[in-house]
């Protein structure tokens, strides 16, 4: 047998199987502050591309977006929408011409780019994804990262009126 060809049956069948097979996890060396922004801009170049408005950033949606993150990926709560009606009063307290409120969460492990993927799963879903095309005006979101590195991502969704 080629050496050469050998050295190709190596590199291409037996270093990804060891490299699944070890359970390597990929780790996103991006900051907590990278990926919101990142969330934000993707979600807003997928409204505009269906021809919807752009979102603007709130800070005080952003900062109840953080806090839920940040009790996800503590384990003070699952992954999920547990609180939100304390997260929509919240905010009302801050604008209180809120009507409406949309949320996505994710918990993302293992992917280099946790902000698309996040918009990837949201997309994929029907819920999430009229939240995302939904008739909103403001948005905040919030990213905390664990220990072991997994992304706890919030995005809340405000109609104003």
């Amino acid at each position: 047998m080629n050496v050469n060809i050998f050295g190709k049956i190596i590199l291409y069948v037996c270093v990804p199987a060891v490299f699944f097979a070890t359970g390597c996890k990929v780790v996103s060396n991006m900051s907590e502050g990278e990926a919101e922004q990142e969330v934000f801009q993707l979600v807003n170049e997928y409204r505009i591309s269906i021809q919807l408005n752009r979102l603007t950033w709130d800070e005080a949606i952003a900062r109840e977006c953080r806090a839920h993150s940040e009790n996800m990926a503590d384990g003070n709560t699952d992954v999920g929408h547990e609180g939100y009606r304390a997260r929509f009063d919240n905010i009302c307290a801050a604008i209180p011409n809120a009507v409406f409120f949309g949320e996505n969460v994710a918990h993302i492990s293992s992917h280099p780019e946790p902000a698309q993927y996040a918009l990837d799963l949201w997309l994929a879903n029907a819920t999430h994804r009229a939240n995302i095309e939904g008739n909103f005006g403001l948005t905040g979101v919030g990213v905390a990262k664990s220990e072991s590195g997994e992304f706890y991502i919030t995005q809340i969704f405000i109609r104003i009126e």
